[in-house]
C-alpha cells in the first residue's frame, strides 16, 4: 500500500553539467582527434568499442556503409522529423545518450560553445535509445533522462559562462545568443557582467563556468561588482579538489563568499571518454526548470559535488487500519485507492517532512503512534488508549540496507470492537520506567517483519525485536512535554536519555540494586565487600561520560554546554537522611566530640575522599586511614569549660580514638535504611545533568558577548531554545541518523529565532537524518525547504490526509495560506501592510 503510494517529494539526481556535443566547434568524441576530422567508419567502430553497436550490427553498417552515405538517407531522415544531417552525426549523438544512460546520469545540462544546435539533437537521441532499449523492459528501472537547455558562452574578458533557460523560451535564448555572438569559436563581445545581468532580465540561470582553470580577468572593481552580484549562486569546476583555493580567492572580493557561493562538478566533456566522470547532485521535486531554479538559489542543501551518503534507517510510511472507533482513518473524499475504505496510508519523504493542519486534526495523533509503536514507550496511559482504538497500525521503515515491516497491535479484549482493557493487560503489557514513562512489553504489542525477496516477509525473533527498533528510533520531541520535565525537574533525566540511550552500563547499576535488596543481615558485609567494586564500576561508567561529553562542550564551549553531576559537591543532598539520625548535641564516647561535630566531620570527610570511600573504610573498620586523611579531633568545636571537667569529658587522643570510630561505625551501621537512602542518592547524582546556554547567541540580532546561565535559570522561550539548541547540535555531534519527531516547536519561541536558527538548523540536518514535524510555523514550511508538506482535516469524529506534496505545489500553498496565514484575504492584507515599508526593508536588507 506504501509503495503503491504517490510520492510527491523531492530528491537527489545524479546530474552532468558543462555536456559539449558534435555543435562544439572543438568537440572530439574521441579524444585527441577532431570531430570534424572523423569519418563514420571511424564513429561505427568507436560505437562497438564502447558497446553501444554488437559486431553483427558493426559488421552490417560496414558492408552497407553507401547506403548511409548516398543522398536517399539523408532525405529518408528528414521526412521523419529526424533532426540530423548525417549518419555520422546521428550516430555519435545516439552514442552520446548511451553513455548518459550507461552512466546512469539522471539529469544533463548541454552547454555547447556559443550555440544551442545540439539540444534538439541530443533530446532526439536521448528519447529515441529510451523507446529503443529501456521502455517496456520490466528488468531496467532507468527512466527518461531529463536534458536542460544551456550553453556556453565566451565573454569578452575570457570567462565562460554556462546559461541554462526554460526549453520553452528556446526561441528567446536563440534570439539572444544571435545578437550578441560574433563567431561560435569567437564567442561574445560582451562582458560576464553584462550577460549575467541580461540572463537576469530573461528569468534564466547564468554561472562562471571551471573557474579553477580561469585567471580571473579585470580590474579588482570590476570582480568585486561581479562577485557579489545576486543572481550569481553558484561556480563551476572542473577539478574539486580545488574549491577551498577558489573560495580564498572570491573571499578578497566578497567577504560572503563561503555562504553565498555553492559549486557544480561540471565535466566539461568533449569526448565520449569523459561523460560520466564529473557528476553533480541536485535534489529536485520534479525535474523542470523551476526546480533547478530553486536548487541553485538553496544549493548549499541542494546541491552536491560529492554525492550524500544514503540514509541507514528512515520511516517510509505508515498503514493504519482504522477499526470501528479509530481517530485516523483514510480520506473520504478520496475513492481511487483501493485501500480507502479501511487504511489511513502516509508515505514519507527520507529528509524533511512537515505535518500541518487545524487544530484536533490529528498531526499529534501521528506523531504519537509512530513513537510508541517504535519506541514501545508511552508517557500517559490516556494516549495508549486512544492509539488503541485504532484496529491495527503498521510501520514500513528502511534499516541497515532492508525494509521492515512493524505491526503494532493494540491490546484489546473483544477482537470485534478492538477497545482498551486496562485492567486485563496493564500487568502483563507495560510497566512504569520513570515517574513519566511507562514501558511496553514487545512481544505483547508488536511483530518485526524483515521483507525479503519477492515479498517474502521473514518474522524477526522476539529477542532481537527491541534491539532492532532501539537503532532505528529513539523518541519523539514534544517541546510542551520536555518544558514540563524541566519544570518538574526532569531536565537532568531527560539530557541523559539523550547521551546514553542504547549504551550499556549496568554493571555499576546491578551492583546498587543488588545492594538495596540485599538482607539486614548481610547489607554491612556486601557494602564491605563491594564497595570498592562499586566505585570501579563507577570510574568506569564516568570515563564514559567524559567521553561523550567533553569533546561535544569543547566544540560547542560559546552555544552550550552538559554539565555533568551539579549536585555533586553537595554532598548535603544525599547525606541528609543519614545526618538527621546521628544530628545531636550528646557526645560521643565520652569525649568532647559531639554528634554535631561528627557530622560536620562525615560533610568535609565525604568532599575529600568521596563518599563510598568514606562508607568502605569505616565498613572496614580501617579508622586510622581515614584520621590520616582527615582528623577527627580537629572537628571538636565546644571549648573546654567546668561544665566539661564536671561531665568528665576526656580529649581526643590515640588511646580512645578507636573508641570514637568504633562508636561512629555504630550509629551508622545500625541505620540501613538511611545508609541505603544515602548511597542510592549518591548514586543518582553522579548521573545527573544540567545545560548552560548561551543566551545571547540566539537571541539578539546584534554580536554581543557571551552570556552563560543554567537552564534552570533561563525564561520559557529560552529553555526551548536552548533544548533545541542540544537536541540539533549533540545530534550532530554524535552522527545520530535515527528519525526525528518534533511536535510544534514553535510554541514559546519568537518568529526572528524561528527563521534565523531553528530553519537553518532543520536545513543543515535534513539531508543527514529524517525529520518528521508537526507544525503550525508556515515560516518552517516555507524557509526550511520541506520535501513534503503533509496536510491533515478533520470532522473532529476523525481525521485523514488532505493532501501531501512539495510546498510549491499550488494545492499545498493553497492549503499553507488557509491554515498558517488566516486564508487568501489575510495574507494579501498582511502584503499590502508591508509594502507600506516596501523601500525601507529593501534599503536594510
Amino acid at each position: 500500500m506504501i509503495k503503491t503510494s504517490r510520492q510527491r517529494y523531492g530528491s537527489l539526481k545524479k546530474c552532468e553539467f558543462h555536456l559539449h556535443t558534435p555543435a562544439s566547434y572543438d568537440y572530439n568524441l574521441i579524444e585527441g582527434k577532431e570531430y570534424v576530422e572523423l569519418n563514420d567508419i571511424e564513429v561505427i567502430n568507436l560505437a562497438t568499442e564502447e558497446g553501444f553497436l554488437t559486431i553483427e550490427q558493426q559488421q552490417h553498417l560496414l558492408n552497407n556503409i553507401d547506403d548511409y552515405r548516398n543522398s536517399n538517407y539523408k532525405q529518408n531522415i528528414e521526412g521523419k522529423d529526424i533532426p540530423y544531417d548525417s549518419f555520422k552525426e546521428y550516430l555519435s549523438y545516439m552514442l552520446i545518450a548511451y553513455k548518459l544512460y550507461k552512466n546512469e546520469i539522471e539529469v544533463v545540462i548541454i552547454s555547447d560553445h556559443n550555440t544551442i544546435k545540439g539540444y534538439k539533437k541530443l533530446k532526439y537521441a536521448l528519447n529515441e535509445f529510451f523507446i529503443q532499449k529501456i521502455k517496456g523492459n520490466k528488468n531496467i528501472k532507468t527512466k527518461l533522462i531529463s536534458l536542460f537547455l544551456g550553453v556556453e558562452i565566451s565573454c569578452s574578458e575570457k570567462n565562460h559562462l554556462i546559461v541554462i533557460f526554460d526549453e520553452s523560451n528556446y526561441n528567446q535564448l536563440e534570439s539572444y545568443l544571435n545578437e550578441i555572438i560574433l563567431t561560435e569559436k569567437d564567442g561574445t563581445y560582451c562582458t560576464s557582467l553584462q550577460v549575467f545581468e541580461d540572463i537576469k532580465k530573461y528569468d534564466g540561470i547564468a554561472y562562471l563556468a571551471h573557474m579553477n582553470t580561469s585567471n580571473y580577468n579585470g580590474s579588482s572593481a570590476y570582480k568585486k561588482k561581479l562577485f557579489n552580484l545576486p543572481q550569481m549562486n553558484i561556480i563551476g569546476l572542473t577539478d574539486k579538489t580545488t574549491k577551498d583555493r577558489e573560495l580564498q580567492k572570491i573571499i578578497h572580493y566578497n567577504k560572503d563568499a563561503k555562504r553565498k557561493f555553492g559549486f557544480v562538478y561540471e565535466g566539461d566533456s568533449h569526448s565520449i571518454a569523459s561523460i560520466g566522470v564529473k557528476s553533480t547532485w541536485v535534489k529536485f521535486n520534479k525535474v523542470d526548470f523551476a526546480s533547478l531554479k530553486k536548487a541553485v538559489y538553496n544549493h548549499n542543501i541542494s546541491i552536491y559535488i560529492e554525492k550524500p551518503n544514503k540514509l541507514d534507517k528512515f520511516i517510509k510510511g505508515l498503514a493504519i487500519e482504522t477499526g470501528t472507533d479509530g481517530f485516523l482513518k483514510s480520506n473520504p473524499n478520496n475513492n481511487k485507492n483501493p485501500f480507502s475504505s479501511k487504511y489511513l496510508i502516509i508515505d514519507f519523504s527520507r529528509d524533511l517532512n512537515c505535518i500541518i493542519g487545524g487544530r484536533g486534526t490529528g498531526k499529534s495523533t501521528l506523531l504519537n503512534i509512530i513513537e510508541t509503536s517504535a519506541s514501545l514507550e508511552i508517557d500517559e496511559i490516556e494516549k495508549l488508549k486512544f492509539i488503541c482504538r485504532h484496529k491495527v497500525i503498521y510501520i514500513v521503515f528502511f534499516y541497515m540496507d532492508c525494509d521492515y515491516i512493524l505491526r503494532f497491535i493494540p491490546q484489546t479484549k473483544d477482537i470485534s470492537k478492538y477497545y482498551f482493557i486496562e485492567d486485563e493487560f496493564i500487568e502483563k503489557t507495560y510497566k512504569k520506567k520513570t515517574k513519566t514513562t511507562y514501558t511496553l512489553i514487545s512481544n505483547h504489542w508488536v511483530q518485526l517483519f524483515r521483507v525479503q525477496e519477492n515479498n517474502v516477509f521473514e518474522p524477526v525473533p522476539d529477542k532481537s525485536v527491541l534491539e532492532i527498533l532501539q537503532q532505528l528510533f529513539k523518541k519523539s520531541y514534544s517541546i510542551n512535554n520536555i518544558i514540563n520535565q524541566i519544570n518538574n525537574g526532569e531536565i537532568g533525566q531527560f539530557i541523559k536519555d539523550t547521551i546514553f540511550y542504547g549504551v550499556d552500563y549496568k554493571e555499576s547499576t546491578e551492583l546498587i540494586e543488588k545492594l538495596i535488596t540485599s538482607h539486614d543481615r548481610s547489607f554491612n558485609k556486601y557494602l564491605r565487600d563491594n564497595a570498592i567494586r562499586i566505585l570501579s564500576a563507577v570510574d568506569t561508567h564516568n570515563k564514559l561520560v567524559s567521553k561523550k561529553i567533553d569533546d561535544f562542550n569543547i566544540q560547542n564551549s560559546e552555544t552550550i554546554r552538559i554539565i555533568q553531576s551539579p549536585k555533586k559537591k553537595r554532598v548535603e543532598y544525599y547525606l541528609n537522611d543519614l545526618l538527621e539520625v546521628i544530628r545531636s548535641n550528646s557526645h560521643v564516647a565520652g569525649t568532647v566530640l559531639t554528634w554535631n561535630d561528627v557530622e560536620r566531620f562525615i560533610i568535609q570527610t565525604s568532599k575529600q575522599m568521596g563518599y563510598l570511600n568514606f562508607l568502605y573504610l569505616l565498613f572496614n573498620k580501617k579508622f586510622i586511614e581515614i584520621d590520616k586523611s582527615n582528623q577527627i579531633s580537629s572537628f571538636v568545636q565546644e571549648e573546654k569549660s567546668f561544665k566539661l571537667v564536671e561531665m568528665e569529658l576526656k580529649e581526643i587522643t590515640k588511646e580512645n580514638l578507636i573508641s570514637i570510630y568504633r562508636a561512629i561505625y555504630d550509629k551508622i551501621t545500625s541505620n540501613r535504611n538511611e545508609v541505603q537512602r544515602s548511597i542510592q542518592k549518591w548514586y543518582e547524582v553522579l548521573d545527573d545533568f544540567s545545560l548552560e546556554f548561551n543566551i545571547n547567541l540566539k537571541e539578539s540580532t546584534r554580536t554581543e558577548a557571551s552570556v552563560i546561565k543554567n537552564i534552570e535559570h533561563l525564561s520559557l522561550g529560552q529553555k526551548v531554545v536552548a533544548i533545541l539548541t542540544f537536541l540539533f547540535n549533540f545530534g550532530n555531534y554524535i552522527n545520530d541518523t535515527t528519525p526525528l519527531l518534533i511536535d510544534q516547536p514553535e510554541d514559546n519561541l519568537d518568529n526572528q529565532y524561528i527563521y534565523k536558527n531553528l530553519v537553518e538548523s532543520l536545513k543543515k540536518i535534513k539531508n543527514n537524518r529524517q525529520v518528521i514535524i508537526a507544525t503550525h510555523s508556515s515560516t518552517i514550511v516555507t524557509n526550511a525547504d520541506a520535501e513534503q508538506v503533509i496536510v491533515m482535516d478533520s470532522n473532529y469524529k476523525n481525521a485523514w490526509i488532505e493532501a501531501k506534496g512539495y510546498p510549491s505545489d499550488k494545492l499545498i500553498i493553497r492549503h499553507i495560506l488557509n491554515y498558517m496565514e488566516g486564508g487568501k484575504e489575510s495574507f494579501k492584507h498582511k502584503i499590502e501592510t508591508y509594502s507600506l515599508y516596501e523601500e525601507d526593508l529593501i534599503l536594510k536588507h
